[in-house]
């Protein structure tokens, strides 16, 4: 437990468009917190302004709400949650609730404690998976981090940033950090699609972060994807390979071959391998081999057309 005579003020950014009773449910999963001494503001990015109703509903002091002055769509919404700036200056924790999410009573609470005793000032709990039916919630076999962290511990950026290649990026909505984290969470190139931004996020992270497998937190998975400033399935594809691109010039050799590595610990090899021909790099081929894994031929020609005749959604990103 947290000693209530120091307890922490905790900041929480909530994006949201449109989506008003999605926007109750996360904000009510907020209220039922253990920990109570947090500030939390909306960023409504609907020129409506539906949540602003939501907000004056509550009538809890702690809520705040923000009109967004021109729309930044989904991406942009969700990025200005991990604004490096706090909003409140006696903050010492943040994170961001997307307005389709929820967190369990213990969120915050166990977040805290998981970092102070850790020693890391960021760290990434697991999300179990939910549908919206008209029945109500239900919860959808697997979670966030699927089977690709062994263990609940410290990680390195490094070890974090190799597991890209298998699930996806650093979870918007999985991230809790404290003020004084090194890592550059936002994304200062504006990245327009949410997914890609998670992988993004992974560049920026500059320290050890620390994992928690047990799920403290619910991902909503949508029926149909929104088409706020979501890139075509091509380019989406072609930024995944992009940001790896990033991430072998940021570590080189250590990633290949941590790559290589988690692809015979999870019996993954072949993905492994695929992955890394994608990239249609000749040194990163080499590497591959140099790491004791193999070239997979059809996947880097692939590789290869992608990068020729598809322009990178990232274009800010070394490639």
């Amino acid at each position: 437990m947290i000693n209530a005579l120091i307890e922490p003020l905790v900041e929480v950014r909530i994006p949201t468009y449109r989506r008003p009773e999605m926007l109750i449910d996360a904000l009510q999963s907020l209220l039922r917190q253990t920990h109570q001494r947090w500030l939390a503001i909306v960023f409504d990015d609907s020129p409506d302004c539906e949540a602003k109703g939501i907000v004056r509903s509550l009538d809890d002091p702690r809520i705040s709400y923000a009109s967004n002055r021109t729309r930044l769509g989904a991406a942009g919404n969700i990025n200005q949650c991990f604004n490096p700036s706090p909003l409140c200056h006696e903050a010492s924790y943040f994170f961001c609730l997307e307005d389709d999410n929820l967190i369990q009573p213990q969120f915050i609470e166990l977040n805290i404690v998981a970092l102070r005793e850790s020693g890391c000032a960021v760290m990434m709990r697991n999300q179990r998976i939910f549908a919206r039916r008209s029945s109500g919630h239900v919860v959808v076999d697997g979670t966030t981090l699927g089977p690709w962290f062994s263990v609940t511990g410290v990680y390195s950026s490094l070890e974090l940033c190799a597991r890209t290649f298998f699930y996806t990026g650093v979870s918007n909505g999985a991230l809790f950090w404290s003020r004084t984290s090194r890592s550059v969470l936002y994304d200062r190139f504006s990245v327009t699609d949410p997914s890609l931004q998670e992988y993004v996020r992974c560049w920026g992270l500059s320290e050890d972060i620390y994992i928690d497998l047990a799920p403290q937190a619910l991902y909503h998975l949508p029926e149909q994807p929104t088409d706020r400033h979501y890139t075509t399935d091509k380019s989406f594809s072609r930024g995944i390979q992009s940001a790896h691109r990033a991430l072998v010039r940021t570590y080189g050799a250590r990633l290949v071959c941590e790559v290589v590595k988690l692809g015979r610990l999870y019996g993954q090899e072949q993905q492994s391998y695929r992955g890394l021909s994608n990239l249609a790099s000749f040194r990163v081929s080499w590497l591959i081999v140099r790491c004791g894994g193999r070239i997979i031929l059809k996947a880097f020609l692939r590789g290869l057309i992608k990068r020729v005749f598809i322009a990178s959604p990232l274009r800010l990103y070394p490639d």
